[in-house]
């Protein structure tokens, strides 16, 4: 798959060259991404596009997110969903920052992501700049169903406000070549987000002391002591985003949406203690065998699990009453769990050997079903908007944060205002 790069003007073989590397780059990340993802059959529905922008320079990148911004109303005019790599990554973020059984990036869940998307067009913005300072976009979009592009264009080279001027006319040819792919697709939705967030976290210390027995010379009471700290903290976060179009859709009350669940758990046990203890014989003219031992044991449990699907969210809205009820199914994860020990002193020996352990293993989820739902009371101001936010219980015990925000699209009565 190349893309389309001009040739012309200024330093247009090397600008030539460098685009046909980037395409050639542009295309083995697309086989990485998607590659993985199962192929859709040509006459299946699914209609989403997804956009990766590009720009080589500060000034290309801005040009190129603007491209990405028309582009985008442009298919929200006509009821087209879309989603960008960013949005990809950003429901991959917990994955990427969380200290895991490991560092490496779970590159199976991104690919989950984007097959959650369910995107059958792939659309490239590329912007160049010349050795001259001006710049060029190139669009193409590939449809998966069939590896064919489905529509191309470009920008003629030009830098500062005119390389900002020539998007929207690129943006309009784009949305042109692809309007008759989406036939139908305006019809009432509800769109947005469903979240909850569970915490849990438990914080607690002891100190323990005793005496150390008696020797010859001893110092006056002699104790041994030690510490002892618990910290134990659990988050469990589900983000819903209802996305009809590209997910199916089966009436504004049933529309589908993509879930991501993202859990873990961490059990920490940390013990410090100082012990008197024997390091030699006692006797006349020897020096003191007793001996303070400093000795550190840690354990800790870590288990992590993260799941996506596709589910459809049941919206129940009572219009006289104004009360209403949003449901909807979350996936249950296989945790991966590892588990460390360390003892800096096993034994409380005078020539310490320290002595460190570890595990990894893996929890199968139970069988159960697992819904979010909440409900409450629209707002005569806002009668298409169902927003709201609830708090239950303790972080000591958990506490669970459920908050939504879902918009009823009606995209007739936008497109009769235009």
């Amino acid at each position: 798959m190349t893309l389309p790069f001009p040739s012309g003007g200024a330093g247009g073989n090397n600008l030539a060259n460098k685009g046909v590397a980037l395409s050639k780059l542009l295309f083995m990340f697309l086989l990485l991404m998607l590659g993985a993802v199962p192929a859709l059959a040509e006459e299946e529905k699914a209609s989403s596009v997804l956009i990766i922008p590009y720009g080589d320079k500060d000034a290309a990148g801005v040009v190129a997110d603007y491209l990405e911004g028309e582009i985008g109303k442009r298919l929200n005019d006509q009821c087209i969903d879309y989603a960008s790599m960013a949005d990809i990554k950003a429901a991959h973020k917990a994955e990427q920052e969380g200290e895991l059984l490991g560092k490496e990036t779970n590159e199976e869940l991104l690919e989950n992501l984007i097959n959650l998307y369910n995107s059958r067009y792939v659309l490239t913005i590329v912007t160049l700049t010349h050795p001259n300072g001006q710049m060029t976009s190139s669009v193409r979009v590939v449809d998966r169903a069939t590896g064919k592009t489905v529509a191309e264009g470009s920008t003629s080279p030009a830098e500062g406000e005119a390389a900002f001027e020539n998007v929207p006319a690129l943006a309009e040819n784009i949305l042109g070549q692809l309007s008759s792919r989406f036939p139908n697709q305006c019809q009432d939705r509800w769109v947005g987000t469903i979240t909850t967030n569970t915490k849990r976290e438990h914080r607690s210390e002891q100190d323990h002391s005793e005496p150390a027995g008696s020797w010859p010379g001893q110092p006056p009471g002699p104790v041994n002591t030690s510490t002892h700290a618990i910290h134990d903290t659990t988050t469990d976060r589900v983000e819903v985003t209802l996305q009809p179009l590209a997910l199916g859709n089966e009436g504004a009350d049933r529309p589908m949406a993509r879930v991501v669940r993202t859990f873990e758990m961490r059990m920490r046990r940390n013990t410090t203690s100082l012990t008197w203890i024997k390091c030699g014989p006692f006797g006349v003219g020897q020096p003191n065998p007793m001996r303070q031992a400093n000795r550190e044991q840690s354990h800790l449990i870590v288990e992590r699990g993260q799941a996506s699907s596709k589910e459809k969210v049941t919206v129940l809205l009572d219009r006289e009453s104004g009360r209403y009820t949003i449901e909807v199914r979350y996936p249950s994860v296989v945790k991966k769990r590892r588990e460390e020990r360390r003892d800096s002193n096993p034994g409380n020996r005078c020539q310490p050997v320290p002595q460190s352990s570890s595990a990894d293993g893996e929890e199968k989820p139970l069988p159960s079903t697992l819904f979010i739902k909440v409900s409450g009371q629209v707002d005569p101001a806002n009668p298409n908007v169902l927003a709201g936010t609830e708090v239950t219980g303790s972080l000591e015990g958990g506490q669970t944060m459920k908050q939504w925000n879902l918009r009823l699209v009606r995209p007739q009565e936008t497109q009769s205002t235009k």
